[in-house]
């Protein structure tokens, strides 16, 4: 038996358990935050005013799209399975999680298990989190459904297939390797209502609309073997916090939206496999013309986009349509880096961004 104690960062305990071992930040100004993978210390910063405007202008001109979607896919889920499980992969899963947990109660009468857990590209699924999925409900994990909230060129769908298939072989299981996301950018092999690629606005904010959290951590210094793969929990920032808040304002279009006779969207085969082709040969495209010697180093997507900005010190940023308002905070961020822009009018992206 895994001994947990119930952890919701600042969602509401019926929103979600994150399957995470918290750790404090005793002081934000401490040096012992450590990156996952370089073990550099490291603090993630809270966004700035200015900064805070994109997202609330996001929020504003997306909400209403993003609801109708987070209200297809919860009624693609309800139709399709009878009982299931959500498991969101922290953190761009987490908020949708929350969302589609919050429609299937509200709109459809539906009450499901929510938990987030870790996916970290090359190091792999939390696999004590997944154990204690299964303990808790009794299954043999045929109930499982993964969220996220978008793919970019497909990477963390083929991460999900390949440790989950591995934990199957392991342990026994039946766990679906199949992602369920909002946007299927990539056309890959995951279930999705759209294929669009626009800004989810929680894809700009980080620990603030993720429920406190950071990114997984595994450093030893704070994880061991029997633990759920560990978070920071920045309780300095609760008053700074915004993730009720961005859920809330999503849920007031759903519950408006499911006032009326809906027309769920939908994606068919045909056309994930043109979007899948598409890609494919941008992708192949970008690396030919401008010299990229891995597609490693391609980012592909609005959210794709922003996360190496906000990571990372990108050589370009390519954009599909300049000065409009879904990569407004992707040339806001590209300008403080003095990262150049260029404008790929043919893209099947909205962005694009490439490191060295």
């Amino acid at each position: 038996m895994i001994h947990y104690a119930p952890f919701s960062g600042s969602y509401l305990p019926t929103d979600v358990l994150l399957l995470f071992k918290p750790i404090l930040i005793e002081s934000l100004e401490t040096s012992q935050v450590v990156n996952i993978r370089t073990g550099e210390p490291i603090v993630e910063p809270l966004p700035t005013e200015d900064y805070l405007t994109f997202f609330y202008q996001a929020v504003t001109h997306n909400k209403k799209k993003l609801a109708y979607h987070i209200l297809s896919l919860a009624h693609l889920l309800h139709t399709t399975k009878s009982q299931f499980t959500l498991v969101s992969l922290a953190r761009s899963g987490t908020p949708i999680g929350v969302l589609i947990k919050r429609t299937l109660e509200a709109v459809f009468s539906q009450t499901v298990p929510h938990y987030s857990i870790s996916l970290i590209r090359e190091k792999g699924i939390d696999e004590n989190a997944l154990r204690y999925i299964l303990e808790q409900q009794g299954t043999n994990g045929e109930d499982i459904v993964f969220i996220d909230a978008w793919t970019g060129k497909g990477i963390l769908t083929r991460e999900l297939h390949k440790w989950v298939s591995l934990f199957n072989h392991h342990f026994n299981t039946c766990i679906s390797t199949k992602l369920w996301v909002i946007t299927n950018i990539a056309g890959g092999a995951v279930n999705s209502i759209s294929l669009e690629d626009y800004l989810i606005p929680s894809a700009l904010l980080k620990t603030t609309v993720s429920g406190l959290t950071s990114q997984a951590i595994l450093h030893r210094r704070y994880v061991g073997v029997d633990d759920f793969h560990g978070c920071f929990f920045y309780q300095a920032y609760q008053q700074q916090d915004l993730s009720l808040w961005f859920v809330e304002q999503i849920m007031a279009e759903v519950n408006a939206l499911a006032e009326h006779p809906v027309s769920y969207a939908t994606v068919s085969a045909e056309a994930k496999i043109l979007r899948q082709q598409e890609n494919a040969n941008f992708l192949e495209y970008l690396m030919r013309h401008l010299h990229i010697p891995h597609s490693s180093h391609i980012y592909p997507s609005i959210g794709g986009t922003i996360r190496v900005l906000l990571r990372h010190m990108p050589q370009k940023i390519l954009v599909k349509r300049p000065q409009c308002i879904d990569v407004a905070a992707i040339e806001y961020l590209a300008n403080i880096k003095q990262v150049p822009i260029e404008v790929h009018t043919e893209m099947p992206y909205q962005a694009v961004g490439i490191m060295n």
